[in-house]
């Protein structure tokens, strides 16, 4: 090849520089990938856990493995969304698998996930920059990133990693294709795993667009060939989601806003997010959403300083075009969540900034080796090693950030306590705060937790109609078993004016005529309730338990199983399968549906309890 001239293709920065075999770096990045993350293999299940995992049929059998890619992620509970997420009911369904109803195969699947995310971003390191140090700096800050606490210790936020995996491992295999330009193999590899991204959660919208950008700056030319194939898988996606939604995504805004407090909220959520990835703080499981009340906003204008900064950084990066594409992947990465009316009322999650912390996690060993190349020579240490003593105290700082944060996610009380502390007028945490102690019949504290939801709700900006409706029916259910039915009447009756379709709310009036013996009206609103929601243990539950008043016993087991079937962990239908049981003489096995009603349901210790010492009584 003649003196100065370049092979084509090959860039400075480029992902076409020549690298070394990755070698020991895929293990040692897969360790520090579950190191950090062992100590929540028992932490409980919190929060949406309960109902995609505990109250979930579709993942107890393979034989709805064919649902989870036909249907909408949550249409075992005869509901609808916009998410349309095969492989998140597919990996909850490997954890039941592996140990039923326990949590730690769980969260042993989201941290193998994470492991795999953390190899493939020192793989992408080292196909970026042919630097052994920068891919293994970048892996070990992307395996601490604070920010990734919620992401892997919460249970129901298996999308993140999931989606992760197969979208670094799409973008791997691109660049290998860039490089290699060997065709078939590698470009069926990225375009496979492209699918299964779209599979697991909607970030993967951006990929095409992270591709281009990747040929723009790292290749010098575009791809369209490349481009078209992309479509077609995404196509293929898209009549796939249309056929399990009906729709391709629902346009409906969980609240309204004005566009010009639209765009200052939205430049101050950008910046927001960009400043976590590189300073992590404020690590929360819900942030309560205020808008920006104008262009001198403390939030809008901080906002437009971190972004001033982000175009500083692309400045000196303006001849290394890896720098150039790690800040342009956060920032695409980012477009879907900046859709701030249409993610519901937890419009900024620091789940969110799992996918993108790879720019983040690369660029900084990248710019630190870039800084001392610059600007260190004078010390006898290499760029490599010393980018790597630079990066020494920020990956200990992230440890012991990580290490505090992840507690968060220990059990439901801390969850909701933790929350609150940090985000006091959290609605929506108040109200599930309020069901915790009001499952376990602690009523004072939890009508003072749902008091304190119903004052913020007047006074939100995003007034979610949903929450007050929970908090009607929780004061409501209090007031039930303070038998106090006429006032638990009436707050169910204003949560169904709110929500007149709330299969939840008719089967808590069904429950107030229950106790109030007007059994005929009590079966009419549970029938209604059971044609708007065929799975609502309740509703059964309340039946068996009309049947049991009648004397029809047998009627009263069927009815209690059909609970049991759709949520094993209902233990009110235990209790009225031992007393039908017993009724029918049947005493050992109405012993043992008591038992288990004990053993599924620790609130239920009291009840059972009563009810073996009234057995035997009841004995002959």
């Amino acid at each position: 090849m003649p003196a100065g001239k370049k092979k084509a293709g090959i860039r400075k920065g480029s992902a076409a520089v020549a690298h070394p075999a990755a070698g020991w770096l895929p293990w040692v990045l897969i360790l520090a990938g579950i190191a950090p993350f062992l100590h929540v293999l028992p932490y409980e299940f919190l929060y949406d856990d309960q109902l995609q995992i505990l109250r979930n049929p579709w993942i107890r059998s393979w034989e709805h493995l064919g649902d989870f890619f036909t249907k909408d992620v949550w249409a075992f509970m005869e509901t609808s969304s916009n998410y349309y997420r095969p492989l998140h009911m597919f990996f909850h369904h490997l954890g039941y698998q592996a140990s039923g109803n326990e949590p730690h195969a769980y969260h042993g699947v989201s941290i193998l996930l994470h492991a795999l995310s953390t190899m493939l971003v020192g793989l992408i390191g080292l196909r970026l920059t042919g630097n052994r140090g920068v891919a293994l700096a970048g892996g070990l800050l992307f395996a601490l990133h604070p920010m990734h606490a919620e992401s892997v210790a919460w249970i129901a936020a298996v999308t993140d990693p999931s989606c992760a995996v197969f979208y670094f491992a799409a973008l791997y295999f691109y660049l290998r294709d860039q490089e290699q330009g060997r065709g078939r193999l590698l470009v069926g590899l990225s375009l496979a795993c492209f699918l299964l991204a779209l599979f697991s959660k909607e970030m993967a919208f951006t990929f095409p667009l992270v591709a281009l950008l990747a040929d723009r700056l790292l290749l010098g030319k575009l791809r369209v060939s490349r481009y078209l194939m992309l479509a077609g898988v995404f196509g293929l996606y898209a009549l796939m989601r249309v056929h399990a939604l009906s729709y391709f995504m629902h346009g409906e805004e969980s609240f309204r806003i004005e566009l010009p407090a639209r765009l200052w909220s939205t430049v101050a959520v950008l910046g927001e997010y960009v400043l976590k990835l590189f300073v992590p703080h404020d690590i929360n499981p819900f942030h309560v959403f205020r808008p920006a009340a104008g262009p001198l906003a403390s939030e809008f204008l901080a906002g437009v300083a971190v972004l001033a900064l982000a175009g500083a950084a692309a400045w000196l990066f303006r001849h290394n075009s890896s720098g150039l594409f790690l800040l342009g992947f956060i920032l695409l990465t980012l477009l879907p969540v900046l859709n701030i009316t249409g993610l519901g009322e937890n419009v900024f999650a620091d789940r969110y900034l799992y996918i993108p912390s790879l720019g983040a996690a690369l660029i900084l060993p990248v710019a630190a080796r870039s800084v001392w190349e610059c600007w260190g020579r004078r010390i006898p240490l290499s760029g490599t090693l010393a980018g790597m003593v630079l990066m020494v105290p920020i990956l200990l700082l992230w440890g012991f950030q990580l290490l505090r944060a992840t507690p968060i996610w220990r059990d439901e009380l801390t969850f909701y306590r933790q929350t609150i502390q940090r985000s006091p007028d959290a609605i929506q945490i108040w109200t599930m705060l309020g069901r915790y102690h009001h499952n376990r019949r602690e009523l004072d504290e939890a009508e003072r937790c749902y008091r304190r939801a119903l004052e913020l709700w007047e006074t939100d900006f995003v007034r979610n109609r949903r929450n007050l409706v929970t908090i009607e029916s929780g004061l409501g259910s209090i007031r039930l078993q303070q038998n106090r039915y006429e006032e638990a009447r009436d707050h169910y009756t204003r949560a169904l004016q709110r929500a007149p379709g709330s299969f939840e709310v008719i089967g808590n009036l069904a429950a107030v005529y229950l106790m109030m013996n007007d059994l005929e009206r009590s079966m009419e609103y549970n029938r209604k309730a059971l044609e708007l929601n065929p799975r609502s243990e309740v509703s059964y539950s309340n039946m068996a338990y009309i049947r049991l008043l009648q004397g029809r016993y047998d009627d009263a087991l069927l009815m209690a199983q059909r609970a049991l079937d759709i949520y094993p962990g209902h233990g009110e239908a235990y209790l009225i399968m031992g007393r039908a049981y017993a009724s029918k003489g049947l005493f050992d096995r109405a012993r043992q549906a008591i038992e288990a009603a004990r053993r599924v349901d620790p609130s239920k210790e009291a009840d059972a309890e009563a009810e073996l010492k009234a057995l035997e009584s009841f004995k002959p």
